[in-house]
Order: structure tokens, then sequence, then C-alpha cells
């Protein structure tokens, strides 16, 4: 542990580049290991915490589709489906981990309502 410096965060930091891995997921990474080496130096186990600095965040992901191109794609869809696609991009959901895992008893398509329980919001 006393061998991490600011030169072996660095040398990790560009490991992890070099492996694709997106700033934010690399932020991650530093924000646990600044955590360990903090617990650490109250354990008494490192004189000396080296400066983590974090990474810039890439901005947030805009919506690949205008209004009225996802109407298009939408109008294209079988009902079903496209309702799903509908409750994705309006609430900004992911389909997979988020729209797909919705209950019937979550969804009342006759009051177009969806219902989420205490510790089940998909955000």
């Amino acid at each position: 542990m006393a061998d991490i410096d600011a030169s072996a965060v660095l040398e990790y930091l560009n490991y992890r580049k070099g492996q694709g891995r997106a700033n934010a997921t690399i932020n991650a990474d530093l924000a646990v290991l600044r955590k360990t080496l903090r617990v650490a130096q109250e354990l008494g186990k490192l004189d000396v915490v080296p400066r983590v600095r974090m990474l810039r965040p890439a901005p947030p992901w805009a919506g690949f589709f205008e209004a009225d191109q996802f109407e298009q794609v939408t109008d294209a869809l079988p009902p079903d489906l496209a309702r799903m696609a509908r409750v994705g991009y309006v609430l900004g959901w992911r389909l997979s981990s988020e729209v797909l895992t919705l209950t019937r008893r979550q969804v009342d398509l006759v009051e177009g309502t969806l219902r989420l329980y205490h510790g089940s919001s998909p955000t």
C-alpha cells in the first residue's frame, strides 16, 4: 500500500484508458482507491495519502432521435413494442434493464399508468 503514489495512480489510469474504459468507470475505480487509502491512513497503515485526481466525465448522452424521427420509428413497430419504446423514450429509461423488467401489476394500460414500488425505481 505504501508503494501507491501519484505516479502509480497515473499508471493505473493510463492502463484502464488503454483497456478502453470510460472516464466515469475509471473515476469509480479511483473513488474506491481513494477511500481505501484514506481508511488505511486512519488505521495507521499509511502515512500519506497520495492525491488521486478524478477525470473529467464525458458529457451525458443526448437522444439519438428527434421527436418526429422517433414517432416515425414507433409508427412502424407493432403496438406492444411501440408502447415499450415510448415508455423508454419519454422517461429516459433503458429498455432492457428498466422498461422490460416492469411486471404486469406495475403497468395499467387502461389507465395509462406505471406503478413503481418502494426500492424498485429504475433510475
